[in-house]
């Protein structure tokens, strides 16, 4: 029979099905209160295990109901942290543009003004050429081949090669 201290589901059942063997397979006269008794406990274990089963599987519920709602609120937050990051990096570069200045040094880092990259703005999808788009449900220019297309002096129809925003980069000086 399963050692009561390390009571499994899987024990329970292995001993419940060798008792029922025991009894169709053999002549238990006068042991039929004992095999009962026997029966009755295992029954009590099992009954008492399969409560621990579903509680088991009901905080495996919850904690997976729990670890949704934790990846929403930290969706979120990331969210707002980007949010805030590019709105306090809009304001380094407004003070930047207010002092005049392409440059701020601190002893250990420096925050400079970057040029800004070029990017296409796409003026009508239906326009554009097949080659720089990848058919799929919708329409989707492939930016990339449009701005390299119309830097080799490409003319590229429903598209057109504008400066995008300026952004700043921080560097650390002791790297």
């Amino acid at each position: 029979m399963t050692d009561q201290k390390q009571v499994t589901l899987y024990g329970l059942t292995e001993d419940m099905k060798t008792l029922e063997d025991m009894l169709d397979n053999s002549n238990l006269e006068g042991q039929e209160h004992a095999a009962a008794v026997i029966q009755s406990e295992i029954t009590t274990m099992l009954q008492s295990k399969v409560d621990r089963v579903v509680m088991f599987d009901q905080y495996l519920e919850d904690t997976i109901e729990a670890c949704e709602k934790r990846i929403k609120t930290i969706q979120a937050l990331k969210k707002t942290l980007e949010n805030k990051r590019e709105s306090f990096n809009k304001y380094v570069l407004y003070c930047m543009d207010q002092l005049e200045v392409p440059e701020l040094r601190g002893e250990l880092c420096k925050v400079s003004i970057k040029k800004p990259s070029k990017k296409v703005i796409i003026e009508d999808e239906n326009l554009l050429p097949v080659e720089f788009v990848k058919v799929e449900r919708t329409i989707s220019p492939v930016k990339a081949e449009i701005a390299k297309a119309i830097k080799e002096g490409r003319e590229v129809p429903g598209a057109k090669l504008v400066d995008g925003e300026r952004s700043i980069r921080l560097t650390n000086l002791t790297v």
